[in-house]
């Protein structure tokens, strides 16, 4: 391979001092940093970064040229490059509730592989309704699980629904934040009532027209 002579008077003095030194320089008589290059540069053959678990720096320099790294969730508003959303519905009602259990609100279950560690933002919201003659007061407890175990801070909410001789319904929204590995996670919504109160013919979600059926947004910030 031929080198030409502009490139071999900008590197061979630079290399024999840089046999002392440890520093080279490219268009450079006094290299300050292991290489340094005057001028533009180009890199071929290189791997994918699209993996955020393995390629994790951004290349960052300032005024002076100084090429350095930084986490890539420095940037787009304190996370990575890449959002993900997922909205999922409530898929039939849970009718004649008469015990305290929470339980799996059919359809409000959602499985995310994380390729990377993400912050997770869960916005849900469902109603309930009592029949017509229904008397007294019930609370109804919904709460976001998170790999089968309740999301201790934000992820709880109950509402109250008083019979008064006509079908009555009510409402509740659930918004919740938190910081997950990557991995796989389950993220669900369950439903019941408190403890102490009953009252026959309680429907929680469902396809009827004055009851909020249920859903539940979930977004993925990398």
């Amino acid at each position: 391979m031929k080198t030409s002579k502009s490139l071999r008077r900008a590197v061979t003095p630079v290399f024999l001092g840089s046999l002392l030194s440890a520093q080279v320089g490219i268009n450079k008589d006094l290299p300050t940093k292991t290489l340094d290059v005057n001028g533009t540069f180009r890199a071929r053959g290189l791997d994918n970064g699209t993996s955020l678990s393995i390629f994790d720096q951004v290349l960052v320099a300032p005024a002076d040229g100084t090429v350095g790294t930084a986490s890539r969730n420095l940037f787009s508003g304190g996370a990575g490059s890449r959002v993900e959303n997922y909205h999922i519905y409530n898929t039939a009602a849970r009718s004649n509730i008469t015990n305290s259990s929470l339980v799996l609100q059919p359809g409000m279950s959602k499985t995310l592989t994380l390729t990377a560690p993400a912050k997770v933002t869960v916005w849900a919201t469902i109603g309930a309704s009592l029949p017509v003659g229904a008397t007294g007061t019930v609370n109804v407890d919904v709460a976001i699980f998170i790999n089968n175990v309740i999301k201790s801070q934000g992820g709880y909410n109950r509402f109250s629904i008083t019979g008064s001789g006509v079908r009555i319904y009510n409402t509740v929204a659930i918004t919740t934040m938190q910081e997950f590995p990557a991995g796989t996670h389950t993220i669900d919504l369950r439903t019941g009532l408190a403890e102490g109160t009953s009252v026959p013919g309680l429907t929680i979600g469902g396809a009827a027209s004055d009851i909020n059926p249920g859903e539940m947004t979930i977004q993925v910030l990398y």
